[in-house]
């Protein structure tokens, strides 16, 4: 089993507006009386989130994923034997590296995605993901605190 970490780039962006937000205009297109009208959730406004969480959503359960009863950001992937963490726009995602290549075609070929670390036995080598630092020792993965977190102890 290997631990992939991927961030959506822009991740609201990738959502679609439902209610109607009208913005300013950047200068170069200003125009008196004009104004934009939202195609796509941006963040700032009410329901990006809501709209984020509900792309993403619909992805995972697309692909196969089960999503939590009691949290609705965790997913499982029965048949691939996968487990999936979704924390704003940062996907953690536990599974084989052959699962873990299809997981990261199928994600990629939807949203934009950057690809930051895989983490498995035969790399131990070190990650940071939501400001905590993640390393493969002998007997499993450890976990630093978040460091503000931990002066605050």
């Amino acid at each position: 089993m290997a631990l992939d970490f991927i961030d959506i780039s822009r991740a609201y962006f990738h959502a679609d507006a439902i209610r109607g937000v009208y913005v300013k205009l950047p200068p170069e297109d200003d125009e008196p009386g004009k104004c934009g009208r939202l195609q796509r959730a941006m963040p700032g406004t009410r329901d990006a989130a809501q709209r984020w969480e509900r792309k993403y959503s619909s992805f995972m359960l697309e692909c196969g994923f089960t999503q939590g009863k009691s949290n609705p950001c965790v997913f499982h992937h029965v048949n691939r034997c996968m487990r999936a963490v979704v924390h704003g726009d940062d996907f953690t995602v536990l599974a084989s590296s052959v699962n873990l290549d299809w997981f990261r075609d199928s994600i990629g070929s939807v949203l934009q995605a950057k690809f930051r670390h895989r983490l498995h036995r035969s790399m131990p080598e070190a990650t940071r993901i939501l400001n905590r630092v993640l390393q493969v020792v002998e007997d499993g993965i450890e976990y630093e605190a978040d460091q503000r977190h931990a002066e605050l102890i």
